[in-house]
């Protein structure tokens, strides 16, 4: 009974195409779909990153104080992301069109909060994250990861990161 099912379907000289047509489908689904998740993490130096720098210089002690301005000549020559430097209004359109996937934004007391590291009262150094996780769920995880590539270039403590998630719907 066996025998007569193969001698019939190798007598129809289209269903054997067929089953490797049907055989080659997954196979072709799962190359795709694992192709484009290996080795993401070498891409992270293509993710668009939108910094913006709103921080203002201090005078302490008779130094000019710029922990923005640094943070930023030391991204301006980092690899690790590919960032652009812009305005907020910029920064927000690029985020909600897709052009970028992360905003940085050092906010503007982020020196003066410096100055205070050995006071009393010191106040945090915070540097603002907004990610866009609605566009590309993969680049998400890999930006909420990358966010600790970006360090102050001085030998201060590193900045407390607060994160917000923004989805574009």
């Amino acid at each position: 009974m066996i025998r007569a099912e193969w001698k019939k379907l190798f007598k129809n000289k289209t269903l054997p195409l067929v089953l490797v047509a049907i055989a080659l489908i997954p196979t072709i689904y799962c190359w795709l779909y694992l192709s484009s998740l290996w080795n993401t993490y070498s891409k992270v130096t293509d993710i668009p990153v939108a910094v913006v720098n709103h921080d203002v210089d201090q005078h302490y002690q008779g130094k000019t104080i710029q922990i923005g301005h640094n943070l930023v000549a030391s991204l301006k020559t980092s690899k690790t992301m590919d960032y652009h430097f812009v305005k907020a209004s910029t920064a927000h359109r690029g985020l909600a069109s897709g052009r970028y996937y992360l905003i940085v934004t050092v906010p503007k007391n982020f020196s003066q909060n410096a100055t205070t590291l050995l006071s009393k009262h010191p106040q945090s150094m915070r540097l603002y994250y907004r990610i866009s996780s609605g566009r590309n769920f993969v680049i998400s995880k890999m930006i909420t990861g990358a966010t600790t590539a970006i360090k102050l270039p001085t030998g201060l403590a590193s900045p407390e990161r607060v994160i917000s998630d923004w989805s574009t719907g």
